[in-house]
């Protein structure tokens, strides 16, 4: 284990540990304030408390993303007075959040399953709940657990909602009659579950129901719904999965689509007129999202698009950060032909700020030797 690895581990357990210690079912604003004052007050060096801040950060980021996406497990209604809002329920699961080993990312099949083993474990209606939107099969068609009057129950309770109708109308009707899909057109039940997953980042449902459906059906609903994924969706295997497949599919089209969103995001990071920090740093996050999760074929696509755009403007803007986020994406053919680009702007501008740039990617051209 090298030092870096070491001091990586060292500050996720300390930060885990201060978060999990707070988190239990508070609010996550409050979470937050809490333990920036604990860390204020800690008698650390500056610069190991602002390492360890921003760890918390990370991961009080990646459980606001778990709230969100599971929020949306239940049906919307009107919040009235006296009723308890849809994020005050998942609040109550918080404590029960399965951390993936050595990373800053939740489990969230295995926080699924915690849930439904402790919280829900006599609360049927939940744990159906949960099944449905991770797809585990065994659990939903149970029928000791679900009897028909319990269904029955769920169906009108959970209506309105694309994956509980979804599941109710399987059970009721043939497999075979729901996911042919090359012979009659597409049951809308089934397309507004598999967009509602894909939408939300739900990947085991995505990943069932990419299984199920025919090539027409899966081009059809993930070229139509890949622009506003992309960059909405902040679930990594889903964002993988799909875009590996549909690049498999169609990589020049899914890239053509992409690349407007990805440099308007680029252009909005480094060039907000309303200098606001918070809206610069989301459209920042998005673009290293993109393209940390995406495929190698799209990265590619997109980083080599209009003569390598994004890179070209990286160096002419001197945005050091993203200059290097983009270098360590290329491959030594796409490196050999940026430096050409990036030496024909340094010619004309004769910048002193070009220099360093440079020789960041002439070093990383020596690791491909």
């Amino acid at each position: 284990m090298n030092v870096e690895t070491l001091k990586y581990c060292t500050m996720r357990r300390v930060a885990m540990l201060l978060v999990e210690k707070q988190l239990r079912w508070r609010r996550l604003t409050e979470v937050a304030l809490t333990l920036k004052d604990i860390i204020r007050a800690l008698k650390l060096p500056l610069k190991i408390r602002k390492v360890l801040q921003e760890a918390v950060s990370m991961l009080l980021r990646e459980v606001q993303r778990w709230a969100d996406k599971h929020v949306e497990m239940f049906p919307f209604q009107a919040v009235k007075k006296g009723r308890t809002p849809r994020s005050e329920h998942v609040r109550t699961f918080q404590p029960w959040i399965v951390w993936k080993q050595n990373r800053l990312e939740i489990d969230d099949l295995q926080t699924a399953k915690s849930i439904m083993e402790n919280e829900c474990k006599s609360w049927a209606q939940m744990r159906w709940q949960f099944a449905c939107c991770y797809a585990m099969e065994d659990e939903i068609l149970d029928d000791w657990k679900y009897d028909r009057h319990r269904r029955t129950t769920f169906k009108k309770t959970l209506s309105n909602h694309p994956v509980y109708d979804f599941w109710s109308t399987l059970y009721e009707t043939r497999w075979e009659a729901m996911f042919e899909t090359e012979r009659r057109l597409p049951n809308q039940i089934m397309t507004q579950c598999f967009i509602f997953a894909l939408t939300n980042g739900y990947f085991e449902l995505v990943k069932f129901l990419w299984n199920k459906i025919g090539p027409g059906h899966r081009e059809y609903v993930g070229l139509l719904q890949w622009k506003a994924f992309c960059f909405r969706c902040r679930d990594r295997d889903t964002m993988r999965f799909v875009c590996g497949k549909l690049c498999e599919v169609n990589a020049r089209s899914i890239a053509r689509i992409t690349w407007c969103t990805f440099f308007d995001a680029f252009y909005k990071a480094v060039n907000n007129e309303e200098t606001d920090k918070v809206i610069e740093q989301k459209n920042r996050c998005k673009v290293e999202f993109l393209l940390a999760n995406c495929c190698d074929v799209l990265r590619r696509r997109l980083l080599g698009m209009e003569n390598f755009r994004v890179i070209s403007d990286a160096f002419r803007y001197n945005l050091e950060d993203l200059f290097t986020l983009f270098l360590e994406h290329l491959d030594k053919e796409d490196l050999r032909a940026a430096r050409e680009v990036v030496d024909r702007i340094q010619d004309r501008t004769k910048s002193c700020h070009g220099g360093g740039m440079q020789r960041m990617i002439l070093r990383k051209q020596m690791t491909f030797s």
